[in-house]
């Protein structure tokens, strides 16, 4: 995408093969016949086109996060109620098998020791805060939504660190404290990683077996069902 048109998104270089091509947002949107949008713009787009797309009467897929800040993130919410539209955030963390199980694992379990990580080297255009919010909001946010699908909301939040890098500890009641750890490292070349351990299980993005399934198909397919 590059900036242009209302609502501040063209579309260029873009290979659809076979395709319909649109030159922007607003072309999509007058198109009674899509159903559906997947909102992969950058972050500071999200709201704005999502809440178009909403009444514009499309269901919507909006990748995370879903807005810079809480009013925006609220808006998109208040424009879903009585639309009558399904609106999915696409946080793909729930679509990964070894965190589905451990999901299905956790619940309802005594929990003694709850550590998530996951950290790369700082991205191109995400460095610019104002468009993506830093590494919490881009990186970090995984985690975060996943252990709230888990146990719920915390009761309170501690969190040390940098914009870039983070130690938080997420305090639930009869529980050890939830430790999320990591973000964006200044060395643009460092790996990318994931990894969790919770009570004995453990699993690592650079564990040799991995599994075969796609969790962005995964997620597309329970957006569309």
């Amino acid at each position: 995408s590059s900036v242009g048109g209302n609502l501040g998104v063209t579309f260029d270089r873009m290979d659809w093969g076979d395709a319909q091509r649109f030159s922007s947002v607003e072309s999509v949107l007058a198109d009674t016949s899509i159903e559906a949008v997947d909102i992969c713009l950058p972050t500071d787009l999200h709201a704005k086109v999502a809440t178009a797309a909403l009444r514009a009467g499309k269901h919507v897929l909006l990748e995370k996060p879903m807005a810079l800040d809480y009013p925006s993130a609220k808006a998109v919410c208040d424009e879903v109620a009585g639309s009558g539209r399904t609106l999915m955030v696409a946080h793909v963390l729930r679509f990964i098998p070894a965190y589905r199980r451990l999901a299905q694992w956790a619940k309802g379990r005594e929990i003694d020791v709850a550590v998530f990580r996951r950290q790369c080297g700082k991205p191109a255009w995400l460095t610019d805060i104002s468009r993506s919010g830093g590494a919490v909001l881009d990186l970090l946010i995984h985690d975060i939504d996943f252990c709230i699908s888990v146990w719920g909301m915390p009761a309170s939040v501690q969190a040390s660190g940098t914009r870039d890098l983070i130690r938080a500890e997420l305090m639930y009641p009869g529980m050890n404290p939830v430790l999320i750890e990591g973000g964006w490292h200044h060395d643009p070349d460092f790996p990318f990683s994931m990894d969790y351990q919770v009570g004995g299980l453990r699993w690592s993005s650079a564990d040799p077996a991995q599994e075969e399934a796609d969790p962005f198909s995964e997620e597309l397919q329970y957006f569309t069902d």
